[in-house]
């Protein structure tokens, strides 16, 4: 064996050209640095909140229906 020469094969390198993905680059942000990036939506309301609640009944039974259950 030792008058053997080995073959060597033939090394091919080629690029690739990979799109970006967008939620692979927020995973490793929040993963990497947490404390400077983070993964939540803030949302700020301005205006009125109203908590009132209008009900209207066409008859006296839904009446007293809507009677009871505010006595409970």
């Amino acid at each position: 064996m030792e008058g053997k020469k080995k073959k060597l094969k033939k090394e091919v390198r080629k690029n690739v050209r990979v799109e970006p993905n967008v939620g692979a680059g927020i995973f490793l942000l929040t993963n990497l640095a947490p404390d400077r990036w983070k993964n939540k939506q803030n949302t700020e309301h301005s205006g009125e909140v109203s908590t009132g609640l209008t009900v209207v009944v066409k008859n006296q039974e839904e009446a007293d229906l809507i009677k009871q259950l505010k006595e409970h």
